[in-house]
């Protein structure tokens, strides 16, 4: 006899009610009742470095080169930390809001006049080389590209001078860009910095490599060196630069005949130049500590832009130190003055800290006290380096560091820091 339609649903809601009366338990569980339901599990809390908001993470990630960076990044929120004497300021928040950009400018014969846009530092140098006569090998390991519609089609230039100022960012650089951009044959605008910290050293390597810290490796004004020890950058105690600068290749490509040197007040400037990357004998020309005007011409009056292969020379100004329109303007009277089918670059590193800065020596110190041990050994452009040493003796990780340092507090009960987690956060930040 067939079922009466309707009938199997009805068995089955049978079925569940008087499974329901057999189980109350369940019942109570299906409905929540009371306290039946456990709690829901705590979702679990992201890790530091994955908490910071993504264009941030990129241009730490930009920044980083692993075993060479502090053992232990921090980044800010509105608070500015940087070491005494205005260096480089430990990142903020907001740094990535929008991203730190700097002045840049082609002048020259060899140069379309017009605005810069959508460039970065990194593509300074490959703008450059054809004005060299240079096509670079391996293009695939530099983040730059040639910003196009700069330099004339078929044009050389027999001295290219890339002047750097460091400390100078967008903000305080708008009495420099009104008056290069006045000149006949200028090309200018801002660029991105393209990482973060924004230590001269790895900025000017940038400019000078086409490539970003995580490519060329030099990442602060010191980087952890041989034997685990700290050293300043480009100095002998230090790695060199894992990709070459475009001096590097000029002086490979023309066989030691293209003059290059460097007017700079530190050694660490370097990376505008190079000149370690293939080894042999460094004949470039290092004048350190000179003023910059009396070394320039003293270059200029040595042959730089009278011989027959082109020349190249880099020259880095201290913001602080000089008038940067005043002294830009003497650059360029000077360079032209001498030789007129030149090709000089004006750029800026990102800001520098402001003189009301907290003392990031301070910090570490805090940070020493509230571990009990001396293990900070060094204060970086984004971090602390530790004392390995005495990290392995008392079991000190850069955990515990991190943990310590984001636990300071301001007189107003706030965090110092945003977020303050351990360099190998960066490396497996791709997984946040």
């Amino acid at each position: 006899m067939p079922e009466p339609p309707g009938a199997g649903r009805r068995l089955l809601v049978l079925l569940v009610a008087l499974g329901a009366i057999g189980s109350p338990a369940a019942v109570l569980r299906a409905a929540c009742a009371g306290n039946a339901c456990p709690p829901p599990a705590p979702a679990a809390e992201a890790p530091p470095f994955c908490r910071l908001p993504a264009p941030m993470r990129a241009l730490l990630a930009a920044g980083f080169y692993e075993g060479r960076s502090p053992d232990v990044l921090a980044v800010t929120d509105a608070e500015r930390v940087a070491p005494p004497g205005g260096g480089a300021p430990w990142p903020a928040l907001a740094d990535a809001r929008p991203e730190p950009r700097a002045p840049l400018a082609f002048i020259g014969p060899a140069v379309v006049p017009g605005p810069v846009v959508e460039a970065a530092l990194a593509d300074v140098a490959p703008t450059l080389e054809p004005l060299l006569g240079l096509v670079r090998p391996h293009p695939q390991v530099r983040s730059g590209r040639a910003i196009p519609g700069v330099v004339r089609p078929g044009r050389r230039s027999p001295l290219v001078v890339v002047v750097a100022w460091k400390g100078l960012g967008r903000h305080r650089a708008g009495p420099l860009l009104r008056r290069l951009g006045r000149l006949p044959d200028a090309a200018v605008g801002a660029a991105r910095v393209g990482s973060l910290p924004l230590a001269p050293a790895a900025v000017l390597t940038t400019i000078g490599s086409g490539g970003s810290p995580a490519e060329h490796g030099i990442t602060d004004e010191r980087v952890r060196g041989r034997g685990g020890g700290l050293a300043e950058a480009w100095s002998s105690g230090a790695p060199t630069s894992v990709i070459a600068t475009l001096g590097d290749d000029l002086d490979e490509a023309t066989g030691g005949a293209a003059r290059i040197g460097l007017v700079a007040d530190r050694a660490s400037d370097r990376g505008l130049i190079g000149g370690t990357w293939y080894g042999g004998r460094d004949d470039d020309d290092l004048l350190v500590g000179r003023r910059p005007l009396e070394g320039i011409r003293r270059l200029l009056d040595a042959g730089y832009g009278a011989g027959g292969s082109p020349d190249l020379l880099g020259v880095s100004l201290d913001v602080d130190a000089h008038d940067v329109v005043a002294t830009t303007r003497r650059v360029l009277a000077v360079v032209f003055g001498r030789v007129a089918e030149a090709t000089v670059v004006v750029a800026g590193t990102g800001s520098a800290g402001p003189a009301d800065a907290l003392d990031a020596h301070a910090l570490a110190r805090e940070v020493e006290r509230a571990i009990g041990a001396r293990v900070v050994a060094g204060v970086g452009a984004s971090g602390l380096w530790l004392d390995e040493g005495v990290a392995a003796d008392r079991g000190i990780g850069a955990v515990a560091v991190a943990t310590a340092l984001a636990r300071l507090r301001a007189a107003d009960g706030r965090p110092l820091v945003a977020a303050a987690f351990p360099a190998f956060a960066v490396t497996f930040g791709r997984f946040c």
